[in-house]
């Protein structure tokens, strides 16, 4: 699948996904105070 991603498309799929987790790592650590 991301091999028939332009590299832009790549790129944005990478970087959604890292914020997508450091989000729900955002959501645990607040939870956790």
């Amino acid at each position: 699948m991301l091999k028939s991603l332009r590299p832009g498309d790549q790129v944005l799929a990478v970087a959604t996904d890292r914020i997508a987790r450091n989000l729900l790592d955002l959501l645990t650590i607040l939870r956790a105070i």
